[in-house]
């Protein structure tokens, strides 16, 4: 049998590196089964999708895709593949509606995902039998969905808003993401972009950009297709016995006019008559990927994310990154004085960049991230009021980790804990309340329960400055 090159291998995997350009843009869809069938120089590319309940993924479900992946991206790709989220936050994060008639939209947009799978085949012609050889493999989005919803009188199920939604990754999914093959749309451009064909559209010229720039180190500024190829990619036409080409080239004028105005594309242009026709698309020349602080991806990855992931949080988290680490280490260090270790570390460390305010209010009261309850991706708020008792144990633990530590290791540790609480006080003030005595570790906790009940911290370490 031939012996595929490094390239070609790379051209196999175009359609399932992205996962996006599995999805057709296409609003409405009933179709259970495609096939995508083109032809690039002498390779032969065939894309079958199958789903025996629902209609194959389109429309919407490219934006609900991205939001899977980036808050898969953002809870640190956990060991076990399961983004733990809800509802709402699935909404918020694809930038749409929280209405209830979205929650219904996105239960059928889950079940679609769910169930579709894929065939991707890789072919070339062996001239001597005149015949194509394919090499094949099956590929799928999720394996599992476990969720809460409620039911009308009319039959009409929604999921609930705020009840607990688990999405299980399938491996291959997982694998491109892990390798950073996934390629995800710049939320400015889509919140520029009001139809869902038109984000689809952007989703699959993106996958084909980024795929150019992996192979050649530059991102293309103008893509060329044939006009029965782009419709096959991109599911238009379909659903007619005969595609309509009028149709399809209206289609494209229609989603590259919403990527003109949302600053994206220069110019599409179709040149020539009938399905034979080129698809010209030309990229606005100003676009440029936001710089990364190499220090902060390196810091994320030194604690254990995966570079994936903590590439995705130095972008999008760069303020919050070193206090973020700083409050993981301390609450790696409280639970180790227990004898125990964070259930999933790379998820506590996500969780921690993504809302510093929330974990330090934690970190100060027990050290231990909501007693491993809090969904490492549920919503981020600016202040969580914390209830958590310390138990015996964790009280001698803790007074035998203070009493162990040397007068000055004892005062920068408060001077740390009272920065997690928002409570200004220098090397010199907490130098000074142990010279005079004072329990640090009973400060703290009387600072943290002020926190927690929403009264003035910053009174508590008044009145010990001052010996009140």
């Amino acid at each position: 049998m031939r012996q595929k090159s490094p390239k070609v291998r790379q051209y196999r995997n175009e359609i399932n590196r992205s996962a996006m350009g599995l999805i057709s843009p296409v609003k409405t869809w009933r179709e259970r089964e495609r096939i995508v069938d083109v032809v690039v120089g002498d390779r032969r590319y065939k894309m079958e999708a199958r789903s025996a309940y629902h209609a194959l993924p389109h429309g919407i479900d490219s934006d609900v895709l991205t939001a899977i992946i980036t808050l898969s991206l953002e809870s640190g790709l956990p060991d076990h593949h399961t983004l733990r989220t809800t509802p709402h936050e699935l909404l918020r994060t694809a930038m749409m509606s929280v209405s209830g008639r979205e929650y219904e939209r996105l239960r059928e947009s889950l079940l679609r995902l769910v169930h579709a799978t894929y065939i991707i085949r890789d072919g070339w012609y062996d001239a001597a039998r005149q015949r194509w050889k394919f090499s094949n493999e099956t590929y799928r989005l999720v394996d599992k969905v476990t969720w809460q919803d409620e039911e009308d009188l009319g039959g009409h199920q929604e999921l609930v808003a705020d009840g607990h939604l688990s999405l299980r990754l399938n491996m291959d999914l997982v694998d491109q993401l892990k390798a950073g093959y996934v390629h995800l749309p710049d939320p400015a451009i889509l919140r520029a972009l009001r139809d869902a064909p038109a984000r689809g559209l952007y989703a699959f010229l993106e996958a084909h950009r980024e795929r150019l720039r992996l192979e050649g180190g530059e991102r293309p500024q103008e893509l060329q297709f044939e006009l029965a190829s782009l419709a096959q990619l991109l599911g238009l036409g379909v659903t007619s016995r005969k595609p309509i080409p009028g149709n399809i080239r209206r289609s494209l004028v229609d989603m590259s006019d919403a990527l003109r105005g949302a600053g994206y594309l220069t110019d599409m242009q179709i040149d020539g008559r009938g399905m034979k026709a080129t698809v010209r698309f030309r990229f606005a020349a100003h676009e440029v990927q936001s710089p990364l602080d190499a220090e902060l991806v390196q810091m994320l990855m030194d604690e254990g994310l995966l570079v994936a992931s903590a590439r995705h949080l130095a972008s999008r988290y760069p303020g919050n990154v070193r206090r973020g680490v700083e409050i993981y280490r301390e609450m790696v260090r409280a639970y180790a004085a227990r004898g125990r270790a964070p259930r999933d570390p790379r998820a506590l460390l996500a969780a921690t960049v993504r809302d510093p305010s929330r974990y330090a209010q934690e970190a100060l009261v027990t050290g231990v991230a909501g007693a491993l309850e809090v969904l490492p991706s549920a919503p981020a708020v600016e202040t969580v009021a914390v209830t958590v008792e310390r138990d015996e144990e964790f009280e001698r633990a803790a007074r035998a980790e203070w009493a162990a530590l040397t007068p000055d290791a004892a005062a920068r540790r408060f001077v740390t804990l009272m920065g997690y609480a928002r409570v200004p006080c220098s090397l010199s003030q907490a130098r000074a309340l142990l010279e005079r005595g004072v329990d640090l570790h009973a400060l703290s906790g009387a600072v943290a329960r002020a926190v927690s009940r929403g009264e003035d911290a910053a009174a508590v370490l008044t009145a010990a400055l001052e010996g009140r």
